[in-house]
């Protein structure tokens, strides 16, 4: 059914507009049609609702609680964890000495290796030689290795320049007896990189036993 208007005259009590019985028949003709098209919602059971629309029907709506979590499309609270940031920017390393830990070292079976510098023993006569292998897979680097103790001295001076690649291994220092200590120094002065080595010999090599020594690499900040 079409809307239908009341016909008002055209003048306050002119006597051409709707009859009053005219003008309410069309007015409760207007209401039926709304309320059998469904147009407003029912009320039952929606106490402390509001009418809402979106543009073309009503709906019954709660009121926001004041929660958060009732928000609908909230966004996601930022954790509080660094790792959870976007775009965060690169924390310079703080000025310490760093390591990887000590490891046990064996003749002829493991090795300590950190970045480019691996340490190994030998057997010598039933002694630990001490040697290192310095070598960057790309690049000629320089290179100088000073014994701290026992026997302060060069190793190595200078600047000495070593091959990328270089699978030679240097004799640094001789340990003869259980719990002798060689500390040494290797600085790479084109990567501007220095490590400290601590090797501690645990046991001595013997026949059917291969020598072992526990042996700490740092980098020097």
């Amino acid at each position: 059914m079409a809307k239908q208007t009341i016909n008002i005259g055209t003048a306050a009590n002119d006597g051409t507009g709707d009859p009053l019985r005219t003008a309410f028949t069309k007015t409760n003709a207007n209401f039926t049609e709304i309320y059998n098209a469904g147009l407003i919602p029912s009320q039952t059971g929606n106490n402390a609702r509001y009418l809402s629309t979106d543009g073309a029907i009503l709906s019954w709506v709660v009121p926001f609680s004041g929660s958060y979590a009732d928000l609908t499309n909230k966004p996601t609270l930022f954790s509080g964890s660094y790792n959870d940031l976007t775009n965060k920017p690169t924390i310079p390393e703080t000025d310490t000495n760093t390591h990887g830990g000590s490891a046990t070292i064996v003749v002829g079976q493991q090795n300590a290796t950190r970045d480019n510098l691996t340490i190994k023993i030998v057997d010598n006569n039933s002694t630990l030689d001490v040697q290192y292998n310095y070598s960057n897979p790309s690049n000629n680097v320089s290179i100088s290795v000073y014994r701290v103790s026992p026997n302060p001295g060069n190793v190595l001076s200078g600047a000495a320049v070593v091959n990328a690649n270089n699978t030679n291994y240097q004799l640094v220092q001789n340990l003869a007896t259980v719990g002798d200590t060689l500390t040494f120094v290797l600085a790479d002065a084109s990567f501007h990189k220095i490590y400290r080595v601590t090797v501690i010999a645990r046991n001595m090599p013997a026949v059917g036993t291969a020598g072992d020594a526990y042996c700490v690499i740092e980098e020097l900040k």
